[in-house]
């Protein structure tokens, strides 16, 4: 789902005037980096990847869940939308399957210290506690905007819980890994490229 922004980059000739610095450097950098990391045998940078994969699937949830909010008049508020996309998706991967495993042996594999078995077991009931109070809240705030009249987007919300549910089956995919990343990856490609091909 990369290339049809860089073509657009590339291919647009002002937009690739506007930004001709970054867009020379910034792909020289990330070539060079990675090669050094790889080189190296640096394990850490699989765990930024991994991190940065998991922050950049969830704010694409959250981004598309406000574009479908724009078209109407409910307006629930922005933090909340975001509050709720982050502590679903770290539910459905951290909380509900065994994700987190692999993250922790990336993390150990960095040099990290160890962490003991009642923090791990302390921080997914914290997350889970926290992932149930601000549903119940969404949940609150939605239906306070249907009783007053105003209904939020109906695909929105289907959007957000298909987008959860699929996601929690894909990393319950735990045994094969490869085919739960590629599962989601094929869903979030399809829903940037939907949305995109539409409104560019």
């Amino acid at each position: 789902h990369y290339l049809p922004g860089i073509l657009r980059a590339y291919g647009d000739k002002p937009l690739f005037q506007r930004f001709r610095a970054r867009l020379i450097l910034a792909p020289l950098f990330l070539f060079g980096l990675t090669t050094t990391v790889a080189y190296l045998n640096y394990d850490f940078i699989f765990l930024i990847v991994g991190v940065w994969g998991a922050w950049h699937w969830t704010m694409q949830i959250y981004g598309f869940a406000r574009i479908y909010e724009a078209k109407t008049l409910a307006a629930l508020p922005a933090l909340l939308d975001k509050a709720f996309c982050i502590l679903w998706f770290g539910t459905a991967v951290f909380v509900l399957n065994d994700v987190l495993q692999v993250y922790t042996a990336r993390f150990y594999a960095s040099g990290g210290e160890p962490v003991s078995a009642s923090a791990m077991l302390w921080f997914s009931r914290s997350w889970l506690a926290a992932t149930a109070a601000v549903t119940l809240g969404y949940t609150f705030k939605v239906g306070k905007s249907i009783l007053s009249g105003v209904w939020p987007n109906p695909l929105k919300l289907a959007f957000l819980v298909l987008t959860f549910v699929y996601l929690t089956h894909t990393a319950s995919k735990i045994d094969s890994p490869t085919v739960g990343w590629a599962m989601f990856e094929m869903w979030h490609d399809t829903q940037y490229l939907a949305i995109v091909w539409v409104f560019n």
